[in-house]
């Protein structure tokens, strides 16, 4: 009875711990790595680095890319209150917001 007690106290405390939601697709925009390509209102970028800023609000990854004319920033800020994904594009001087359905990831495969 004791073993069955404490399962049942280890699974009420992984149930009720606070977790980060997203969807899918969120989920893909956070962990793109240099060398993948993604399509931004229909301009192809690759992504170059990647950097993480972790806070327990909104965690944010920001891409450094490099595009056709030069370069980029897409600053993707999730949420772990369920509410939608934050996506910027900056070039130059000029940041504009995102939908989701705006940016399209080309995945490199992966090596060996």
């Amino acid at each position: 009875m004791t073993l069955f007690r404490e399962l049942r106290r280890l699974f009420h405390a992984w149930w009720c711990v606070d977790r980060i939601r997203i969807s899918p697709r969120e989920g893909r925009l956070l962990v793109l790595r240099p060398g993948d390509m993604v399509s931004v209102k229909a301009r192809t970028a690759e992504i170059r680095t990647r950097r993480e800023q972790p806070d327990a609000v909104r965690p944010r990854v920001t891409y450094d890319c490099r595009t056709v004319d030069g370069s980029a920033r897409l600053t993707i800020a999730a949420s772990n209150t369920g509410e939608a994904v934050s996506i910027e594009w900056s070039e130059g001087s000029a940041t504009i917001s995102l939908d989701q359905a705006d940016v399209e990831i080309f995945s490199c495969p992966s090596g060996p």
